[in-house]
């Protein structure tokens, strides 16, 4: 293990900066990783493949049967050196409102800063297809407006009510989920969805999701060797990484084996001896992982989220029917688009569920700044559970520039010291 300043009685709140110890699975999983890139998806988009903008997450296996690649398994997002930029290109170019949600500037501010690039090397845009979900948040479907008049081929999937759903109507929005499907499909390829390739990507889906609820299980037993950093990264590969026809069988082999060695891992550190740690419960948006990285330094644990994707789908049924039920059941339970899209209402309580499973003693609330969406849900969920005596802390920052205000940095240090 690293080395960790202990808790005494002498010094109750040791500070500490803690470094996972080295995990085989990890090296492997960025090697896939680095392998895959944003180079190689502009490779085969020049080459004449079907590639798409967005469509990770619940709808990847439709973009498979499809035939289609999204540009978000190679890594396509703001980041750090490139996060500045898109948000100064959304408010000067499309002239977005600095109070407009900063993940959403960041996304569309990337389209100006992606076509100048290409225009310095002489190059074309050859990404032209956009796939919006419509429920996810209405500000992106206002900016995928403004990137449609620039000459993109804009789709958007109408999406279910986020605050009102009878379970009574239940069929008729699955039917509205199979219908919406077949729209994307004829969309892309002007043809239905082919079944059997969508069966068998959807069989595959579910080892991976058994395989990533197994490792959520196992991680309770030692968070401190599978810290939240590092879910992250495997909740996000696992998302976007089958996005892409490009060496997709081969991908997909290599990240199940990448499983099953941290699962190996998780079973051989069950019982090593741990420092001390809080145990926490994280909700909302997560902006960026140099918050989960405070979380970690600070002697706290994230033993439960609801950012993993746990649903299955259905294999008893017809695939497509099997990927309304899927698409219907993510957004009831808040698992479409880290949260966006759920049953606003309904949230606190799956939050509660995480709490009595993994024994939390706090919940943090984290959200986008300038997202309406989260700032609603987060008030919810903050009046909910103080009512309940259940400590909790809400928290938002700007997802696309990978850091953390000093303010949120000193108010999560001193929420997990309350804690302590």
């Amino acid at each position: 293990m690293s080395e960790v300043q202990p808790v005494t009685v002498e010094n109750p709140r040791a500070h500490r900066v803690y470094v996972p110890p080295r995990s085989l699975g990890f090296e492997a999983f960025e090697a896939l990783r680095k392998s895959h890139t944003m180079a190689h998806i502009e490779k085969v988009a020049e080459e004449g493949e079907l590639v798409v903008r967005g469509g990770v997450g619940g709808w990847g296996p439709l973009l498979h049967a499809c035939g289609a690649t999204s540009s978000m398994a190679g890594g396509e997002s703001p980041n750090l050196r490139r996060g500045v930029e898109t948000i100064g290109y959304a408010e000067s170019h499309y002239r977005v409102p600095p109070e407009f949600c900063s993940v959403i500037k960041g996304q569309v501010g990337m389209y100006q800063l992606r076509r100048r690039n290409l225009e310095a090397r002489g190059k074309k845009e050859m990404i032209t297809k956009v796939l919006r979900f419509g429920g996810g948040c209405e500000q992106g479907v206002m900016t995928a407006e403004l990137i449609r008049e620039e000459g993109y081929d804009v789709h958007i999937i109408q999406p279910l009510s986020a605050f009102k759903l009878a379970p009574e109507r239940r069929q008729e929005y699955v039917d509205f989920y199979v219908s919406e499907a077949q729209r994307v499909a004829k969309w892309l390829t002007g043809k239905p969805i082919d079944e059997d390739k969508l069966a068998e990507d959807i069989h595959v889906r579910n080892i991976i999701i058994r395989k990533t609820v197994e490792i959520l299980d196992l991680r309770l037993k030692n968070p401190l060797y599978f810290p939240m950093t590092r879910v992250t990264q495997m909740l996000r590969g696992a998302s976007s990484f089958f996005a892409t026809n490009v060496n997709y069988y081969e991908r997909r082999a290599q990240f199940i084996d990448i499983q099953d060695q941290w699962i190996k891992e998780l079973k051989e550190v069950a019982n090593d001896p741990l420092p001390a740690y809080v145990p926490i419960v994280l909700a909302g948006n997560m902006f960026n992982i140099e918050m989960t990285r405070v979380i970690d330094e600070s002697r706290g644990a994230i033993v439960g989220s609801i950012m993993a994707i746990t649903t299955l789908y259905r294999e008893d049924i017809n695939p497509v029917r099997a990927l309304g039920e899927y698409l219907l059941e993510m957004q009831i339970k808040g698992e479409s688009s880290d949260q966006v899209g759920a049953v606003a209402s309904a949230r606190k309580y799956r939050i509660e569920e995480e709490i009595k499973r993994t024994g939390a003693k706090g919940v943090i609330i984290s959200g986008t700044t300038g997202c309406p969406y989260s700032s609603l849900t987060r008030q919810m969920e903050y009046d909910y559970f103080m009512k309940k005596q259940i400590p909790i802390i809400a928290v938002e920052g700007v997802s696309s520039l990978g850091i953390i205000t000093e303010e949120v940095r000193m108010r999560l240090k001193a929420f997990i010291e309350m804690l302590i």
